[in-house]
């Protein structure tokens, strides 16, 4: 007997038996879940440097364009094939990048960790000489000796809770020593895998076209072409977002710690180095960044010196106000797309969920989603001739004013 071939059928079956397929892998990870998450975090460890040279290689593509169009092009003109202005403008921004980092090491670190140990050892001083401050300050204003000497205890065991805090980290500290040796071991694994790392992304950054020409080609040959050319047009804009506030943050963050650095350097503030680098690290983090630099930045100066503490406090306050009305949106350009709403949004879950490694890059991560999600319900309303207009969704009674 022979059988007749329906396509109606076949396709009917083959969509029953993938929906069979699915449900029994879900179910087996499910039940074994633990298993799988095991395996992607291996799976995850082996590709790590993969992650790392495709990380470099985004980050470095910005530095090594302008060096190429802007610099070796117009120095070399014609003179050079392109592959050896290729090599040679990757060869430059690896020398640009290393040299920040040695700059970085050799110079910043150091003066960093030297004030810290100043501070660790000179925090018993700083003490009694804010104490002394504060009870010469509270009887002139009190007139009243005991009153004042009582807030001045008050004030002397919030500090000796402070060092107490400071002497049980040495603790810990001191206890963990001994596993400096397993320690030891992970961050060599870390640095070969961030060499390795550092290997792939030159072959990233020489074969870009490429890798992306050929993901294209394999996209359209999986997909409609009109869905195709709307994913690059995606990408492309949360390229621009994603990359330009990464960028521009970075800037803006080093442009806040130098002119930090040079007015405490200038007015002679104590220790200008480690909170200049306090204060540009926290200045990324967009919205909170200011307030969580600041605050601890104005208590330590305040610790040595309270009248210099209230002058740092208003310097800082006056760097903010430039930074946020002046600096920030002349780099930045224009906005994000998102309002403070979703920052703070923003902000407080990807740095719950990642920490202050969310923090950083949660809200241009947020606005490539927004984005996706408003060009998504866009296109279905523009799809049933609706208004695309948020303000058209208003009711009468309640219109949207601000």
């Amino acid at each position: 007997m022979k059988l007749e071939k329906n396509n109606r059928y076949f396709t009917v079956s083959l969509y029953a038996f993938l929906v069979i397929v699915a449900s029994i892998l879900f179910f087996l990870f499910l039940f074994n879940i633990s298993y799988f998450l095991g395996l992607l975090s291996k799976l995850i460890g082996i590709l790590l440097p993969f992650i790392y040279g495709f990380s470099i290689a985004y980050l470095l593509n910005p530095l090594m364009k302008w060096l190429e169009n802007k610099g070796i092009k117009r120095v070399f003109k014609d003179k050079l094939r392109p592959k050896y202005q290729r090599m040679l403008s990757i060869l430059l921004t690896f020398v640009v990048f290393f040299a920040v980092l040695a700059l970085l090491f050799f110079t910043i670190i150091p003066e960093v960790a030297n004030s810290i140990s100043n501070l660790t050892h000179n925090i018993s001083s700083y003490a009694a000489q804010l104490e002394d401050f504060a009870q010469n300050t509270l009887v002139g204003l009190l007139g009243d000796e005991e009153a004042a000497t009582e807030l001045v205890q008050n004030l002397g065991s919030m500090i000796g809770s402070a060092e107490g805090i400071l002497a049980k980290v040495y603790e810990v500290v001191t206890d963990a020593l001994p596993h400096v040796v397993g320690y030891t071991i992970q961050i060599t694994s870390g640095i070969v895998r961030a060499a390795i790392g550092f290997i792939i992304s030159v072959y990233v950054l020489y074969h870009k076209e490429r890798f992306f020409a050929q993901a294209k080609k394999a996209m359209y040959a999986l997909m409609k072409k009109e869905r195709v050319d709307s994913l690059i047009r995606l990408g492309h804009k949360s390229n621009a977002t994603f990359s330009g506030f990464i960028a521009g943050q970075i800037l803006d963050a080093l442009i806040v710690g130098i002119l930090c650095f040079v007015f405490m350097s200038i007015f002679r503030f104590p220790y200008p180095m480690l909170i200049s680098v306090l204060v540009a690290v926290t200045n990324v983090i967009p919205y909170f960044g200011p307030f969580i630099g600041a605050i601890p930045s104005i208590l330590l100066v305040l610790m040595i010196n309270p009248v210099q503490a209230f002058w740092f406090a208003i310097f800082i306050l006056a760097l903010q106000q430039f930074d946020g009305n002046v600096l920030c949106p002349k780099i930045l350009g224009q906005s994000i797309g998102i309002s403070a709403f979703w920052v703070i949004f923003a902000l407080l879950l990807a740095g719950g969920i990642f920490g202050f490694l969310g923090m950083f890059i949660g809200v241009p991560i947020f606005a490539i989603i927004y984005t996706l999600v408003r060009s998504f319900i866009e296109e279905r309303l523009t799809k049933k001739n609706l208004s695309t207009d948020t303000h058209d969704y208003a009711s009468d009674e309640n219109p949207i004013r601000f």
